[in-house]
């Protein structure tokens, strides 16, 4: 449903230059003519104050229009770039290396899944550009939030061509989960799905590594931020 937009009127408009100019004909801006008609004749007087006046309006109606017309300005700047919004649609994590009954070579722990402390992230992403100005997506940034107080900035990895995630391990897709068996997804990359014009959503993947968290931590504990940058090189939180 729209919003209803307010009307200008006469009255509004002598408020606010009332106020303006009452405040600009008794305030500091008034002591010079002050000054000059203690020493001027009457006749001069009120020639002086007659200026105050009027340069006081003349000052007050172009505070009023300036002020209008910055935030016109400012408008029209802003719809002369597209605004991205987006979602995650899923999540898969993937210990770096994965897990190896081999022993490894300084003690006898065995390298699992659990307690290498490296994480590969795959995210499928959708975003939309809400402006009637077209763009594509040239890079993002993942920022990682562990439960211990850490804060990670990610930027993705290159996804190859005809790449694809096979997974049977659960994915989490929209704060529920769902378990897949066996399933190969293939992968576009989000920053290579074209030009986005308005209300088009784009769907594609991205992928991060991240160092020194486990996979068990990221999916248990961490939070995500997902900004996203459009070819005129603003960045859009998604």
């Amino acid at each position: 449903m729209a919003e209803a937009v307010a009307v200008p009127s006469i009255r509004e408009f002598l408020r606010v230059v009332w106020s303006d100019w009452g405040s600009r004909v008794s305030g500091i801006a008034s002591v010079p003519f002050t000054i000059l008609a203690l020493f001027a004749k009457a006749d001069y007087a009120r020639v002086i104050w007659g200026t105050l006046a009027l340069v006081a309006l003349f000052a007050t109606v172009y505070q009023v229009w300036g002020k209008e017309r910055k935030a016109f300005l400012q408008e029209v700047a802003k719809n002369n770039h597209p605004l991205l919004t987006g979602a995650f649609v899923e999540g898969h994590f993937r210990a770096a290396l994965m897990a190896s009954s081999l022993a490894s070579e300084d003690n006898e722990t065995e390298i699992t899944a659990d307690n290498v402390q490296d994480t590969h992230m795959t995210f499928k992403v959708r975003v939309v550009n809400e402006r009637p100005v077209s763009t594509n997506i040239t890079d993002a940034r993942l920022t990682v939030n562990i439960e211990d107080g850490r804060i990670f900035q990610v930027r993705p990895m290159p996804i190859p061509p005809q790449a694809s995630l096979k997974t049977d391990a659960p994915a989490v897709s929209n704060s529920r989960t769902i378990i897949l068996h066996n399933y190969e997804y293939p992968l576009e990359d989000l920053r290579t799905v074209g030009q986005l014009e308005r209300g088009r959503a784009a769907y594609g993947w991205l992928r991060f590594y991240m160092s020194g968290v486990s996979r068990k931590r990221v999916e248990e504990t961490a939070s995500f931020a997902l900004e996203v940058q459009d070819g005129f090189g603003s960045w859009h939180l998604a």
